[in-house]
């Protein structure tokens, strides 16, 4: 078969530290949020799954090869920033496992039909898919757990100014928050 047909295949397995996040309350404040994504982890794996019966044409049954990937995000971490620029406690307490998604996508299909096999991706031709058993549709799922946070008013009084502040501001020219203007010639 020719190369073109056959499904691209990468197997993951990453951990790493995730980004951390700014949100000041304006552009001229010094004041707002931190949050340290803490770790990302993506990891899957691809394996042949028998492919949901077809009722309408027996013939059509087969085989999917499917990506299963897991990402997951935790020790994650939430600071309050004051007019200062002195950071707060960490308010998470507890996050779980963490933020957990998993996406399930087919690569590709095949059935057997006369002793020859019959191969099919997304990017095959009309006519070749037409042969294999239908792809199914991707899969998403999102797991956020309770999240338990433990504020002080003065924390809770800074998280609504800067989520609040933040997006009623309206866009400017060029930024002119204090940290860019030092990094200037």
């Amino acid at each position: 078969q020719p190369t073109s047909q056959q499904p691209f295949v990468l197997l993951l397995d990453i951990s790493m530290a995730a980004p951390i996040i700014c949100l000041p309350e304006s552009s001229s404040s010094d004041a707002g949020l931190q949050l340290d994504l803490g770790s990302l982890a993506i990891s899957n794996t691809v394996v042949w799954q028998l492919a949901a019966a077809d009722t309408s044409s027996p013939a059509r049954k087969g085989w999917v090869l499917v990506d299963d990937m897991q990402v997951t995000l935790s020790k994650l971490s939430l600071e309050v920033i004051d007019q200062e620029g002195t950071h707060g406690l960490n308010v998470v307490r507890d996050l779980g496992a963490g933020l957990q998604l998993k996406v399930t996508r087919p690569l590709g299909s095949a059935r057997e039909q006369s002793g020859q096999q019959i191969l099919a991706t997304p990017s095959s031709s009309p006519q070749q898919q037409a042969r294999a058993p239908p792809l199914p549709p991707i899969q998403v799922a999102l797991d956020v757990p309770d999240v338990v946070l433990a504020l002080s008013d003065s924390e809770y009084e800074g998280l609504m100014s800067a989520l609040s502040l933040n997006f009623a501001e309206l866009p400017a020219g060029p930024s002119q928050h204090p940290h860019q203007r030092a990094l200037r010639p």
